[in-house]
């Protein structure tokens, strides 16, 4: 079973000529997303970089034909949940062109993850939970959570315990680029469960190969600038 965080926001998509929201262009959703990756760019290297960064993405989309989508949390573009404590995007999906037919080919999980770390796209949390066992008690952590209320800190608490003690059986964190307790808030929009995904030894092995280079893009809010927190 494989567990990610809803991050509540507007989706986006990122392709070599540039943001479009859905079925829209040129609008303030656009705007903010150009914005927030430019951020987190600038987040990641050093304030300066965000529009070089981002340059240098969108032509290396436009020689793969790809496109990157995004859900991008702010607190000026509608409401989804709780206001964010800081504003910030989330890589979702990124696919390439079919030529024949011109439908869109979706990359791998896999193969989705080792872009994002390649280009320094920002990441969400997710949690293998290998086996009936521990995907079990994950769903109770989960169920429990939602019947009560609980706050996000908790659950990710627990759903990190939970792979920490079936590290030995497959359990594996990923961890994501912003936390969400800290940039979101205290209140979580649920969590995406997705059951029965069949992940092959050497998959898991070159997850857990790419564990420490996530761990490297993480940005704790506390430690990032405060012109940088907020900029759309």
């Amino acid at each position: 079973m494989v567990v990610t965080i809803k991050h509540s926001g507007s989706l986006v998509t990122l392709s070599g000529k540039g943001f479009a929201a859905k079925n829209s262009v040129n609008n303030a959703f656009t705007a903010g997303a150009q914005t927030l990756l430019q951020a987190h760019y600038d987040r990641v290297f050093g304030s300066g970089q965000g529009p070089v960064k981002l340059a240098s993405l969108m032509e290396l989309l436009r020689e793969r034909r790809m496109a990157v989508s995004f859900e991008m949390v702010t607190g000026s573009h509608g409401h989804h949940g709780q206001l964010p404590a800081a504003e910030y995007l989330v890589t979702t999906a990124a696919h390439t062109l079919d030529v024949n037919t011109a439908k869109p080919i979706f990359l791998t999980w896999l193969e989705f993850v080792r872009f994002c770390v390649e280009q320094h796209l920002p990441v969400n949390d997710t949690w293998l939970l290998a086996g009936c066992e521990w995907a079990a008690a994950a769903r109770d952590v989960l169920d429990y959570q939602a019947l009560n209320g609980g706050l996000t800190a908790p659950a990710v608490v627990q759903l990190n315990k939970l792979v920490q003690d079936g590290a030995s059986s497959g359990c594996l964190h990923l961890p994501g680029t912003y936390p969400h307790h800290q940039w979101q808030g205290s209140r979580l929009e649920g969590f995406v469960v997705a059951q029965g995904q069949s992940i092959s030894a050497d998959m898991l092995q070159a997850l857990q190969q790419l564990q420490a280079a996530m761990a490297s893009l993480v940005l704790p809010l506390e430690t990032v600038p405060a012109a940088l927190h907020s900029p759309y």
